[in-house]
């Protein structure tokens, strides 16, 4: 293999009766990380860079390797705060696409976060959002709502002289429209948290919806506002000076949610903030709260659409139910008009079951009764961890993937 080689493997669609396929592109540059959008046959590529402070992201076809032919800028750069690079978060979202940079500075002799997110429009190669991190707040996460709002995740940075750490972590909506180092335009709060208690990780989920085209042959998609985000948290606790790692929750809500108008209740603080301060009580009942076990890598897909993938233990090791949850309200409303009682592997989640969660992380108990339909295979599989996309279910294992067609 060559310099910047990515090996590509494209799974069967009976849907649209496409065949599995592999192939492979040469980028000839050293890779950092990378993603892709097939539908836009698009390669998103960080950079491997030994010298400087530059962070260079280059956009390229998955057909060729060569450069995008509708990238009129291939090649962007942006600032970082050291030469040293952790890892990255790359997100697209038809024509943006938006990358957490996850440096770390030195302060007071402590190595601290100081990630970076930048969010580009790749045909343009024009710079739409610029956020950096501060030593009050970490920017930790990111998704796309619609074409021109993103969701972002910020958490409260830990050292030795932060205060009040449980009130600096909340999620953003930004509006693309505004330039690149505008305000948010609402700030949603979580329920109040103990004294004691943190965020110390954000991981935010939402597919894209895409533009049909020649690599989209599928007519209908979820609507962008209308599709399921996950926001999974995890928590701290301090106990005699020292973090404790809490179980994380997932929360579970409709795009729509960030992107609606909110009553004259909820106002900015004061008359020199432009952010909306949306708080847990205006928002927290259009949520599903839950402890499910969150996926083996945030770099495996769980949503789609209204639909959720996830494992259920069995009595044997290393083999799961899979349970797809979905809460399409239609998908709903069909499984409640069916005569008689449902098969056992279907359950209805109404709003009243399982909807609160009692944790000491929170001063009180946290309701949630978004409904959802629960649909658990009676057979079990041997997976490593699940995957889910329009057509298929994906079975990672260590060295291989089993495709499962709807």
């Amino acid at each position: 293999m060559g310099l910047g080689t990515i090996v590509f493997r494209k799974a069967m669609v009976t849907t649209t009766l496409e065949d599995e396929r592999t192939w492979e592109v040469e980028t000839g540059i050293p890779i950092r990380d990378f993603s892709m959008d097939v539908f836009q046959d698009l390669i998103v590529i960080v950079c491997y860079r030994n010298t400087g402070l530059e962070r260079q992201v280059r956009f390229h076809s998955m057909s060729t390797g060569k450069d995008h032919p509708l990238a009129r800028r291939p090649v962007v750069e942006i600032k970082a705060t050291e030469p040293r690079l952790t890892s990255c978060n790359i997100a697209i979202n038809n024509d943006v696409v938006g990358i957490i940079f996850q440096d770390q500075i030195v302060h007071s002799n402590q190595r601290l976060d100081a990630n970076v997110l930048a969010v580009w429009a790749w045909k343009s190669g024009d710079l739409l959002l610029y956020l950096p991190s501060n030593l009050d707040n970490v920017v930790d996460s990111l998704s796309f709502l619609s074409p021109n709002h993103v969701l972002v995740g910020w958490r409260a940075l830990f050292h030795r002289e932060a205060q009040n750490m449980h009130e600096k972590s909340s999620l953003d909506v930004y509006d693309l429209s505004r330039g690149a180092e505008a305000s948010p335009i609402k700030r949603f709060l979580l329920p109040e948290l103990d004294e004691a208690a943190t965020v110390l990780e954000f991981t935010i989920c939402c597919d894209s919806t895409p533009t049909p085209s020649q690599h989209c042959p599928r007519p209908f998609y979820a609507s962008p506002d209308h599709k399921i985000c996950k926001i999974q948290i995890v928590f701290g606790y301090q106990l005699s000076g020292l973090m404790m790692r809490e179980s994380p929750i997932s929360l579970f809500l409709f795009t729509h949610v960030f992107l609606q108008e909110y009553g004259p209740s909820v106002t900015p603080p004061d008359e020199t903030m432009e952010t909306i301060i949306v708080p847990w009580d205006q928002w927290g009942n259009n949520t599903r709260t839950t402890l499910w076990n969150p996926a083996e890598s945030v770099y495996n897909i769980c949503v789609n659409g209204s639909r959720v993938i996830r494992k259920i233990p069995t009595n044997v090791p290393n083999r799961f139910k899979l349970q797809l949850c979905d809460f399409n309200p239609y998908a709903i409303s069909s499984i409640e008009s069916l005569p008689g009682k449902p098969t056992s592997n279907y359950r209805y989640v109404h709003p009243s079951h399982d909807n609160v969660l009692e944790m000491r992380v929170f001063k009180q108990k946290v309701y949630s009764p978004l409904p959802y339909l629960e649909i658990t295979t009676k057979k079990s599989f041997e997976a490593h961890d699940v995957m889910l996309d329009h057509d298929n279910i994906y079975l990672v294992r260590t060295r291989e993937i089993e495709v499962l067609s709807f």
